[in-house]
């Protein structure tokens, strides 16, 4: 994953060469700055709304799988999970481990130097609150309920090649956490769906 200037990308200016010098944020030591400019303009619009969570002082409500507050959670078990299982069934299972608390985070390369490379989301997951910041995020959290679903059935889209369909799961991971790290670089209120 490349490490850019959390600014910088906000506006698409150009980056600068030597990624790994870029200094952190000294609170979330999460995202980066190419200089002090960069990041009072990002604090200001930005980042001073998710500096708390990435830096592991706060936690957001929702912004973690709550099996008791999860709303495909609840319809699961009121289907039952003898009948989500079943091909003729309509309903799509939850994504995430139905008995544990999942906790999403956020990860970053850190070229050997030892500094945080992982935080907790900053905004409440769409599974969670209902909402998607995006179509596109509320598409791949689909796509992965289908996959899981067919995987859950036996299907024979899921049987015949595991492999290629694990790895599409994982591509459809990889892709989400682009997008959530895409929502830490951008001013809020921006339209997010192109």
């Amino acid at each position: 994953m490349a490490v850019f200037c959390a600014n910088c990308n906000v506006y698409g200016w150009s980056q600068p060469s030597a990624e790994s010098s870029l200094p952190r944020c000294s609170r979330c030591k999460y995202t980066r700055y190419c200089s002090k400019e960069c990041q009072q303009e990002h604090w200001v619009k930005v980042h001073k709304q998710h500096c708390k969570y990435l830096a592991g002082l706060k936690l957001l409500p929702q912004s973690r799988h709550d099996p008791a507050h999860c709303h495909t959670c609840e319809r699961q078990a009121e289907i039952g999970e003898d009948q989500i299982v079943k091909a003729t069934n309509p309903s799509l299972p939850c994504i995430f481990p139905t008995l544990i608390t999942f906790v999403p985070v956020l990860c970053q390369p850190d070229h050997g130097n030892g500094n945080r490379t992982s935080a907790n989301l900053p905004f409440q997951m769409g599974e969670m609150s209902g909402k998607f910041p995006t179509r596109a995020e509320q598409t791949i959290s689909i796509i992965c309920q289908l996959l899981y679903k067919l995987k859950l059935i036996k299907h024979p889209a899921w049987t015949i090649l595991p492999e290629a369909s694990k790895e599409l799961c994982s591509l459809l991971n990889c892709i989400k956490r682009l997008i959530w790290d895409f929502y830490i670089k951008i001013v809020p209120g921006h339209k997010l769906d192109m």
